[in-house]
């Protein structure tokens, strides 16, 4: 079975966790998400210290499991931290509608204000059971060029998703060359310090490595890329076996 974008989604918010304490941003299920379909999640957040230190984390939401994450911190004159991660969902039978995703903020530090957009996207023809192969990730500071490392294809026909946020709103291209990477989604928020959070995808003919991949912002930026795999689901028998007894008469 061939793997196909079905649809995505994509939410935007200000939080503002109290250190020890956790705000949600909810995200949306995309329609048309149907059982062992698989999903992926990029939340992102960027926060303005306002001139004193302050962290936060983007917690796992419940039933998600994590693929990656990276985090970036300006602790010159003003206090700036930009963060990503990563997550992916099998789709149940009775999927919610709606997934909260914690912004913690970190026990000790001051207060700010965190500008958020998780986007969310449901791919089929997914391995339910090994859905993610390789991965890679790096964060690109000050430039127009967001690259994420060289991954490695398992097996023709898997497809790469290629994602990239971004410390403002600003619009994200994405990369060029062969194979055509396709945007599936782009979440903009404006509100603060500004946040943008893209996904592309494609698929690949063959295994091997990609090569690195860059999506293109207008002005220089900071930015976190990520390659993630998506492995396709195995070819199986569609003949029903038959089992047969045999007694001795």
């Amino acid at each position: 079975m061939a793997i196909s974008h079905i649809a995505s989604d994509w939410e935007l918010d200000l939080l503002t966790p109290d250190p020890g304490g956790t705000d949600n941003l909810i995200a949306s299920k995309p329609g048309g998400t149907a059982e062992d379909d698989v999903m992926i999640m990029v939340a992102t957040g960027s926060a303005d210290q306002n001139g004193s230190p302050y962290t936060f984390s983007i917690n796992t939401p419940s039933g998600w499991t994590r693929i990656d994450d990276l985090n970036y911190n300006s602790f010159i004159s003003n206090y700036y931290q930009h963060q990503t991660a990563i997550f992916r969902k099998v789709a149940g039978s009775s999927e919610p509608s709606t997934y909260n995703v914690p912004y913690y903020g970190t026990p000790g530090w001051g207060t700010a204000t965190i500008t958020g957009v998780v986007t969310v996207s449901t791919f089929r023809g997914v391995d339910p059971n090994d859905p993610i192969g390789d991965d890679e990730n790096q964060t690109n500071t000050a430039t127009t060029n967001h690259t994420a490392p060289s991954i490695n294809v398992s097996k023709a026909n898997n497809w790469v998703v290629h994602c990239v946020s971004i410390m403002d709103n600003v619009a994200v291209t994405p990369p060029g060359g062969s194979p055509t990477y396709t945007e599936r989604v782009e979440g903009p928020n404006s509100i603060g310090l500004g946040v943008n959070a893209e996904l592309s995808s494609a698929v690949y003919t063959s295994s091997g490595a990609t090569g690195t991949k860059t999506a293109t912002t207008g002005t220089s930026e900071v930015g976190h890329a990520f390659h993630i795999e998506l492995n396709q689901i195995p070819p199986e028998l569609t003949m029903e076996l038959i089992d047969y007894v045999y007694y001795d008469v």
